[in-house]
């Protein structure tokens, strides 16, 4: 009965042995499979956005300051410059990546007031328009430099390298015409697009800015040729054409000349007579006098610079009788023509 008994009590040993085993054997798999590596993937999708445009200004050179006044040249284009920052905050690549791609980019300038949206509205007096709606229209994107749109306008913009920025900025030179209204506010605005979606952003708008009055003309001749005349004798009818070649909408040109000294004695101003009339009689022209006097028609400007806007003027000289010295040879003086 002993023998029995211990023999129980080793195979309990045994168990209880071999269930520890086991249990160690579970917490160590246990532990095992909880310090195991394991990953997961992090993602997310950003939005596009599309590009905006600030600092717009209008200059009248290249990096020149904000105008308050701009200048036109005398019968002839001044260029104009708009220049500003573009922003994209998913990276300026997306305006223009210099090879291939090409955002949308438009820049306007125009007379406050005036309908200026597309090449439709395109007018030398109130509207000049810079636009690109199609990437072929472009050698290397919106970032070609000196790109000329066949108006003569041109671009430049900053270079543009992947993963650098978010912004570049841009310059446009406007070759604007001589016989833009004066004194009316003018304004650029500018809006862009990105090559992902091809919607414009907000447009920037720059301050006003004012074309001041140029007033400025032309004649036809540099000589006024009476002829050859005899003593008490009155000439022929002289025309002279006065060009408006300013944005003065109503010039007054102004009159004086000086006496003609002849080989002997001298031509007094008064004997020059002028009129806005043809076929007029000496008697009744306006003598030319030394001191400027208005020749009293206005001169409206030219609306296109295709079309001259013109004024004739009409001129005889009678050569008097009277005279201490009498009047003898080649006779010269001048007539001044002054646009007011």
């Amino acid at each position: 009965m002993r023998q029995q008994a211990n023999s129980g009590a080793y195979g309990y040993h045994i168990i209880g042995i071999l269930l520890g085993i086991i249990g160690l054997l579970i917490i160590l798999i246990f532990v095992s499979l909880r310090s195991q590596a394991d990953d997961t993937t992090s993602q997310a999708s950003i939005t596009n956005e599309a590009p905006t445009i600030s600092n717009v200004i209008v200059a009248a050179s290249s990096q020149g300051s904000s105008l308050g006044t701009f200048n036109t040249s005398e019968n002839a284009s001044t260029n104009i410059y708009v220049r500003g920052d573009i922003t994209d905050n998913n990276g300026c690549v997306e305006v223009d990546d210099g090879i291939t791609q090409a955002g949308e980019l438009r820049v306007l300038l125009y007379r406050t007031g005036a309908t200026c949206t597309g090449q439709i509205d395109w007018d030398e007096r109130n509207c000049y328009l810079f636009e690109n709606t199609n990437q072929s229209n472009y050698d290397g994107g919106i970032g070609s430099a000196n790109y000329d749109d066949g108006n003569g306008v041109t671009s430049d913009f900053t270079g543009c390298t992947q993963g650098t920025d978010i912004t570049m900025s841009f310059e446009m030179k406007i070759p604007t015409s001589f016989n833009i209204d004066a004194n009316i506010d003018w304004v650029a605005s500018a809006m862009v697009g990105d090559t992902v979606d091809f919607t414009f952003g907000p447009t920037s708008t720059s301050d006003t800015f004012t074309v001041a009055t140029l007033s400025a003309l032309d004649i036809d001749t540099a000589f006024l040729d009476f002829g050859t005349l005899s003593v008490g004798s009155t000439s022929t009818e002289q025309t002279v054409v006065v060009t408006n070649t300013g944005n003065n909408d109503s010039l007054d040109i102004q009159l004086s000349g000086t006496n003609m000294p002849c080989s002997i004695g001298t031509i007094a101003t008064d004997n020059i007579r002028y009129s806005s009339s043809v076929g007029f009689a000496w008697t009744a022209g306006t003598q030319l006098e030394s001191a400027s006097a208005s020749f009293g028609v206005p001169l409206a400007k030219s609306t296109v610079t295709t079309t001259a806007s013109t004024d004739d003027s009409y001129w005889k000289l009678e050569v008097p009788v009277a005279s201490s010295t009498g009047f003898s040879g080649a006779c010269s003086g001048t007539i001044t023509f002054t646009a007011s």
